[in-house]
C-alpha cells in the first residue's frame, strides 16, 4: 500500500499552513481533495494523483477538517496521522471571521470536531499530537520528520502562520466561550492520555 499522511485538525488551527510547509519536502505531495474516505476507492483516488517523487519513498498527504471526511476503519492501520488542535478563543473568532460561520455554528463545529479527533486518536496509537504553539515554534519538526522517515529537515518558517496570528474581532458570547473552553480542556486531556507522540 502506498504511504499516506492524514493531517487531521479543525478550521483555523494552523494546520493548513503546516500542510503547505510539509508539502515543500520532496517526499511529500499534498492534495486537498475534500473527499470522504468511505471506501478503498477514495484511498486509491488520493494516491493516483501526481507526486513529485517517482519512488516507493513517496508520501501522499491530505488535510481532514470535517468529521464526515473519514469513516473507513481499515485506513487507520494503513496511514500516518498528525493531529493538530488549538485553544478555543482565537480559533472560534478566526472561524467566524475567515470562514463565515455564525458564533453558535463555529462553537458547535469546534466542539464536535474535537470529539471526532479524539475518536480517531484512539484508533491510531503512535500518531503525533501537536498544539498551535508547536506549529509556531517548529520545535517538534525534527520528531515529525522521524515519524515520517524524512531524510531532510522540515522547514521552520513563522511566515506561514502570520494570518493565524492576527487577532480577529471578539464575537463569541461568554457562555459559548465557556462551553468551548471546557470542551477543549476535556478533549486535550483525553488526547494526552492516548498512546500518541506528544512532547511536553
Amino acid at each position: 500500500m502506498k504511504k499516506v499522511l492524514f493531517l487531521t485538525s479543525h478550521l483555523f488551527s494552523g494546520s493548513s499552513a503546516y500542510f503547505d510547509i510539509l508539502n515543500l519536502n520532496h517526499r511529500i505531495q499534498g492534495h486537498r481533495l475534500e473527499m470522504a474516505y468511505g471506501s478503498p476507492h477514495a484511498y486509491k483516488h488520493l494516491t493516483d494523483n501526481r507526486h513529485k517523487l517517482n519512488t516507493r519513498a513517496a508520501v501522499w498527504m491530505d488535510e481532514l477538517l470535517f468529521s464526515h471526511l473519514f469513516s473507513t476503519e481499515s485506513f487507520y492501520s494503513g496511514g500516518k496521522f498528525i493531529y493538530i488542535v488549538r485553544d478555543p478563543i482565537p480559533t472560534l473568532n478566526g472561524i467566524v471571521s475567515h470562514h463565515k460561520y455564525s458564533p453558535e455554528g463555529a462553537t458547535r463545529y469546534y466542539c464536535y470536531r474535537l470529539g471526532r479527533i479524539c475518536e480517531m486518536a484512539k484508533r491510531t496509537p503512535g500518531a503525533i499530537l501537536l498544539l498551535w504553539e508547536d506549529l509556531q515554534t517548529g520545535r517538534f519538526n525534527e520528531e515529525v520528520g522521524k515519524y515520517l522517515n524524512l531524510k531532510t529537515n522540515i522547514l521552520n518558517s513563522s511566515n506561514y502562520f502570520e494570518a493565524y496570528q492576527k487577532e480577529s474581532p471578539d464575537v463569541i458570547p461568554t457562555e459559548m466561550k465557556k462551553w468551548a473552553e471546557r470542551s477543549y480542556e476535556r478533549h486535550l486531556y483525553f488526547l494526552k492520555k492516548q498512546n500518541l507522540r506528544y512532547w511536553k
